[in-house]
């Protein structure tokens, strides 16, 4: 039988230890069971959910972090620039001193 994707199961019983020896009986929503060994495309929710927890967290720290080094390369051209004597305005003193139309 196909099942539309995705599709929903309850797990009823969990054998063997980890990796490939791992099958599960699961129940479909009509209450049929069906034997699934742990392969691609089979995945069991909870460890789905903390893996997906854990990969959120990662990416923002990374993205955090990329966003802390580029602030810290503009500090350091800011400083740079300054310390040559280049004055650096905002966009409202630019057109104050009319730089900027």
């Amino acid at each position: 039988m196909r099942y539309p994707q995705p599709a929903f199961f309850t797990v009823v019983k969990k054998e063997g230890k980890t990796g490939n020896d791992q099958y599960f009986i699961l129940r479909d929503t009509v209450g049929k069971e069906i034997l699934v060994r742990l392969g691609a495309g089979f995945y069991d929710a909870e460890e789905w959910v903390q893996w997906s927890t854990l990969k959120q967290a990662e990416d923002l720290r990374q993205k955090n972090a990329r966003i802390q080094h580029v602030e810290s390369q503009v500090a350091l051209l800011r400083g740079i620039l300054v310390d040559q004597g280049i004055r650096i305005v905002s966009d409202s003193e630019a057109v104050q001193l009319g730089l900027k139309k």
